[in-house]
């Protein structure tokens, strides 16, 4: 193995190193992002439940009416 095998064998280790740990702070904002998005689904699908119900209940009886002046 001469010494310019050697040097470009250890340039490939250190771009293997550095792809290594890039792959892995994707990999926790991929994560990070997967749960946010999750907790986002939880909510709307909770918001969505709360609007049928209201629209399924229709207009508040107890709610004043309108003054005919509008």
């Amino acid at each position: 193995m001469t010494v310019d095998d050697s040097a470009r064998i250890a340039d490939l280790e250190a771009r293997l190193t550095f792809q290594e740990d890039t792959l892995k702070t994707l990999d926790a904002a991929v994560y990070g992002q997967q749960r946010r998005i999750d907790a986002l689904e939880q909510l709307c699908a909770r918001l969505a439940a709360r609007l049928r119900d209201a629209v399924e209940m229709g207009p508040d009886p107890g709610a004043d009416p309108r003054p005919p002046h509008y």
